[in-house]
């Protein structure tokens, strides 16, 4: 499970950072590196197919640079034809015993043990390469999840995130009783993001495009410390869960209305 208490809220930073890059090489630079604050791996790389159809590694976590010539490179790019099913429409775990043998020999030196293979695809679902994520223990269903939401957060040609949407959040009024959630609260609104406050909400829930939705269940056994994420992506689902965002955003306060002091009750005494 991921280590981080507040994974949506990681999630919506990571969002912020990407619309707020100035360029491609940004975005894939802020992919790769600032998905650590939302998921926990040791590398994480970006793919894209060149001119011959051929996957190039954009970028490394870590790294400022890969060249092309490089053993490493070579082997990675055997590592990504290997890896990347046929249809490429849903993250995919691989252990190094997964790999074919050439692959799996000449990279154990590289391979921590586990591999998370992402799609990114374009708006209309063209594929525009991948995200691939190592590290040395398996990948929780959670985590896949998470994983998924970051590659679709880069759905836009040339990897670049749409700008012309804008931000909305409702929040508990609870999410203001921890500081450092509060502090995150407000960095967003500062970054412009539109947030609104009520007593409970009943789902967590992210919509994105209003294609693609990512919401976090709470489970009934094991309560608010278990929580599982899923994502779906259906145009239909987006559109109906966001009839219920704009009812619940509707009746909500603004941050200056929750936090403004109220007057003093004035007790009331009988004659």
């Amino acid at each position: 499970m991921n280590e981080n208490p507040n994974p949506q809220v990681a999630l919506l930073e990571l969002q912020r950072r990407l619309q707020g890059a100035s360029s491609s090489r940004e975005v894939a630079f802020r992919a790769v590196n600032d998905s650590a604050a939302a998921l926990r791996f040791d590398q994480a790389l970006l793919w894209r197919p060149d001119a011959l159809s051929r996957p190039a590694i954009v970028v490394a976590s870590g790294l400022a640079d890969i060249s092309s010539d490089s053993p490493y490179q070579q082997w990675l790019v055997r590592l990504v034809r290997a890896s990347t099913p046929e249809p490429f429409d849903r993250p995919k775990a691989f252990s190094l015993g997964d790999l074919p043998e050439s692959v799996a020999a000449e990279g154990a030196e590289w391979f921590p043990g586990q591999l998370l293979h992402c799609p990114v695809r374009g708006p209309g679902g063209t594929p525009l390469g991948g995200l691939l994520f190592f590290r040395a223990e398996p990948f929780s269903d959670a985590e896949r999840a998470i994983a998924e939401w970051i590659a679709d957060t880069l759905r836009a040609e040339g990897l670049e995130v749409t700008r012309k949407h804008h931000a909305r959040s409702v929040y508990e009024y609870s999410a203001l009783d921890d500081p450092d959630f509060a502090r995150g609260v407000r960095r967003f609104i500062e970054a412009g993001e539109e947030a609104r406050f009520v007593e409970h909400l009943p789902l967590k829930l992210v919509i994105i495009d209003e294609t693609v939705v990512m919401f976090g269940m709470e489970d009934p056994v094991g309560g608010a410390s278990e929580l599982t994420i899923v994502v779906v992506e259906h145009s239909a689902l987006a559109q109906v869960l966001k009839i219920a965002f704009d009812a619940v955003w509707a009746r909500g306060l603004t941050v200056d209305e929750v936090t403004a002091p109220r007057a003093p009750e004035v007790p009331v005494s009988a004659a």
